[in-house]
């Protein structure tokens, strides 16, 4: 799979400057979790569920009026099932836009476009083993 990378933009659609802004990014990643029942080919269940969050932080001093700016977020090569890119703040000096948690984006996985069989979702989700109690 070729390199991809995740990236923001950040507009100021207003008549004014934007000075001192800060935003503040949450990468949750997700990872599949397979439950199995005698051996690995009696599948009960898969879930894709969160297990790591990365915080992302951009101080930008200065955004023209109608000018847009692109920030890079991470680059990735098929690592991870899912991905979601959320802000949890965005503010400038003159104005608060976002304050609580807002889901910008979700990536998905290119390989789960090409499902065939079961042989192919084990490659593409991956297999993490769940102990059953």
């Amino acid at each position: 799979m070729k390199d991809k990378y995740s990236c923001i933009e950040i507009e100021n659609k207003g008549n004014f400057p934007a000075t001192n802004v800060n935003l503040i990014l949450y990468i949750d990643l997700k990872r599949t979790f397979w439950k199995f029942g005698d051996d690995e080919a009696d599948v009960k269940s898969k879930k894709v569920r969160k297990y790591k969050s990365e915080k992302i932080k951009y101080k930008i001093n200065y955004i023209s009026p109608g000018k847009k700016i692109r920030r890079y977020i991470f680059r990735y090569e098929g690592q991870f099932i899912e991905f979601d890119v959320k802000v949890r703040k965005l503010k400038s000096k003159e104005l608060k836009f976002i304050k609580k948690y807002t889901l910008i984006d979700t990536v998905r996985h290119e390989g789960l476009k090409y499902l065939s069989d079961s042989k192919d979702e084990r490659e593409v989700y991956g297999c993490i083993r769940i102990k059953e109690d």
